[in-house]
């Protein structure tokens, strides 16, 4: 599935789960940082059909922050570089830039397209990978989206609030299916711990 079908399918979700989202264009002047950070081709595919963001995306506990294109540049503040000072940020892998968060865990794209996510407090960023690019992120957000929201009304746990197993079993059937080992256990982690 290219950028486009991908697209046409997340913004189908976003409004089947009535989730607020605007679609913006790569401006002229973000367009060389934002080229380097998803690469030329998906900026074609983003002026061509535009890129869904702005999005609070209901999680298990909070809301995954999924940014707009307009935040992409601000996005970086606390990670690549000292939102006080403008420094970069020593401890932060400059080939990693943040397009989401959640409670303050940044998902990020490497400069090869790989999506990864890390969590914050842990004295060094260890990036565990989410995704092989950018539309298979995207299409496990849209698969969550539909699973946690419209499935089960974001009602998945049990009486002591925790998630049972069998959540979990489903979220590995119908949600990472798709993925390789590494990315479901990430993703499992990133989802439910």
């Amino acid at each position: 599935m290219d950028y486009r079908d991908t697209f046409k399918q997340w913004v189908s979700t976003l409004d089947k789960c009535d989730l607020a989202y605007r679609v913006e264009y790569p401006s002229e002047n973000d367009k060389e940082y934002l080229e380097h950070i998803f690469g030329v081709d998906f900026i074609r595919a983003f002026k061509e059909v535009g890129y869904a963001g702005g999005i609070e995306l209901p999680w298990t506990a909070e809301t995954l922050s999924f940014f707009a294109l307009s935040e992409i540049v601000e996005a970086q503040a606390g990670y690549r570089f000292d939102a006080n000072t403008g420094q970069a940020s020593e401890a932060w892998d400059a080939n990693h830039y943040v397009i989401s968060a959640w409670a303050g865990d940044p998902v990020t794209i490497d400069v090869s397209g790989v999506v990864w996510f890390s969590r914050h407090g842990e004295g060094k960023w260890q990036y565990k990978r989410l995704a092989s690019n950018f539309c298979e992120y995207l299409n496990i957000l849209d698969r969550w989206a539909d699973f946690f929201v419209i499935e089960n009304s974001k009602d998945i746990f049990d009486d002591d609030f925790s998630i049972p197993k069998s959540i979990c079993e489903e979220v590995n059937k119908s949600v990472i299916n798709s993925l390789g080992s590494e990315e479901k256990s990430n993703w499992l982690e990133f989802l439910f711990d």
